[in-house]
């Protein structure tokens, strides 16, 4: 999958890939800052959909701890897309595997509870994550920590409901 046309951002190379799509890097010259885009592969409108649904969740919880999303929209072949806050750390199984002793193990603790009250604020706000795991969980290098990927995430009216 190649970078989308159309977009108001100068897009890059490949972050990472998933389940639903891929993200990239790119650039927005209009305030001169670095993001990260978020988009699935053209023709696949059941991760579409899902995508479309993941900004709007993410964007509505604002939080610290949380990737904050900075736009959304779909390209010129209506695939959706958005961009949100490029963030250069490492995930929390990484840094967990890489502990070489208890003590650095400990020091991880903090990112864990970071964590809780990422989820906590979700909660509160009527939304579920339902993929939460270390790998989702972002560690930057100055102590920092964000809860990514909502791509599963629902509404808590959803889930009672028995939503997918």
């Amino acid at each position: 999958m190649g970078p989308p046309e159309g977009l108001p951002f100068e897009v890059g190379g490949v972050l990472g890939r998933g389940g639903m799509g891929e993200v990239r890097t790119a650039h927005d010259p209009r305030l001169g800052r670095d993001v990260a885009i978020k988009m699935v592969a053209p023709g696949d409108a059941t991760n579409a959909a899902r995508l479309a649904r993941e900004a709007v969740i993410t964007a509505r919880l604002e939080h610290p701890a949380i990737i904050p999303v900075y736009a959304a929209g779909r390209d010129p072949t209506g695939r959706p897309w958005y961009a949100m806050r490029r963030f250069d750390g490492q995930s929390l199984d990484v840094a967990i595997a890489a502990a070489p002793s208890l003590a650095a193990r400990l020091r991880l603790v903090k990112h864990v509870l970071d964590t809780s009250e990422a989820v906590a604020y979700a909660h509160d706000q009527g939304v579920l994550h339902r993929d939460l795991k270390p790998a989702n969980v972002v560690t930057g290098r100055f102590g920092e920590t964000l809860l990514a990927d909502w791509g599963l995430a629902c509404s808590l009216d959803e889930g009672a409901a028995g939503g997918a």
